[in-house]
């Protein structure tokens, strides 16, 4: 059986989601656009990851030609240091002097939106190029704002991109036991949504 190879963030992994094992849930979008499409699924999902460490999983996974691959790019904003064996990640909402001091100084003294805007593309152009002949598909979503899909639409750079954000389309549906991620039927109405988007 072929595999839908997912990453993302924790809208991927279906944090929020009521399940036993709260890191994978079986009811989050992944694993019903595997249904959908009749396809394996193997969830990448990251709480907490941002692009660039999107990008960084995506290009060191071990990818069959049979693959297809969906990647739900996380927010701009989140960014990360990558190690030899660890990812610091660089995460918005632990500051102001919250509890890591990487993050604090980060979005002090560094972060811009204008180079959020152009290092995450260049991390998901990237990620374009490096899969295009090494697996069967490879379609990207988005949990961001129209304003960064816009660029996408502009220079047509992703041969097949889902182009409703991820929460801000989905909300509408509820939010899941947290109160901050989206709930089951948010999840199945964007599986569904995206697996129209992939037939067609």
């Amino acid at each position: 059986m072929n595999n839908l190879v997912v990453f993302g963030c924790s809208h991927t992994t279906g944090m929020g989601i009521e399940h036993p094992d709260s890191l994978r849930s079986p009811n989050a979008w992944p694993h019903v656009l595997g249904k959908l499409m009749n396809l394996n699924v193997i969830n990448n999902g990251i709480e907490g990851s941002g692009c660039k460490e999107t990008s960084y999983k995506v290009l060191n996974y071990d990818f069959h030609k049979n693959d297809v691959v969906v990647v739900l790019w996380p927010q701009i904003i989140r960014n990360c240091i990558i190690k030899k064996n660890s990812v610091i990640r660089l995460k918005p909402w632990e500051t102001p002097y919250g509890n890591d001091l990487h993050a604090d100084y980060w979005f002090k003294y560094f972060q811009s939106d204008s180079d959020d805007i152009f290092s995450n593309f260049m991390y998901i152009t990237a990620t374009e190029k490096m899969l295009e002949n090494k697996v069967s598909s490879i379609i990207h979503s988005f949990d961001d704002t129209d304003d960064f899909l816009k660029i996408f639409e502009t220079k047509k750079v992703l041969k097949s991109f889902y182009k409703k954000p991820f929460y801000s389309t989905y909300k509408k549906y509820g939010k899941g036991k947290d109160g901050i991620h989206l709930n089951e039927k948010a999840h199945k109405m964007f599986a569904n949504d995206l697996y129209d988007h992939i037939k067609n």
